[in-house]
């Protein structure tokens, strides 16, 4: 009896701290999604900056937003990584849903490729920054 109760007890713990770390995931997740938005709004604004001509950024960033808010299994593997790599944003909101599914690759991608898409607008951002010499003629 008394190991029953010892064995219900770690089960128990067990699943705490399961719940916790997929909760701290999911919350990362989310931070993740934020950052993949904001660095993808940012950008292209600095696209529009740099080529000087007007470009419908809240139009590309609503029909993406749209595409967000597919799953990630309907995708073949390949297409998700890649989607994933050129535009994270895709997939901030159904990859923290797959982990708590219990799929933590989507989760994983999602802040590699928000944590790059970060670096490049940065780097795009300073980079046409320095080239600016001022409005007017």
């Amino acid at each position: 009896m008394a190991n029953g109760r010892h064995e219900s007890t770690i089960t128990a713990s067990f699943w705490r701290v399961e719940a916790l770390a997929r909760s701290i995931g999911f919350g990362l997740g989310i931070v993740a999604g934020w950052i993949a938005n904001l660095s993808l709004v940012i950008l292209l604004n600095t696209i529009t900056f740099v080529i000087q001509r007007q470009i419908p950024v809240d139009y590309i960033h609503g029909e993406l937003g749209r595409l967000a808010l597919l799953p990630v299994d309907i995708f073949p593997r390949g297409a998700f990584i890649s989607l994933m790599l050129a535009i994270p944003m895709v997939f901030a909101a159904s990859a923290p849903v797959a982990l708590l599914r219990g799929d933590a690759q989507p989760l994983v991608w999602l802040i590699v490729s928000s944590l790059v898409l970060l670096l490049v607008t940065c780097w795009a951002f300073f980079t046409a920054s320095r080239k600016f010499e001022g409005l007017g003629g």
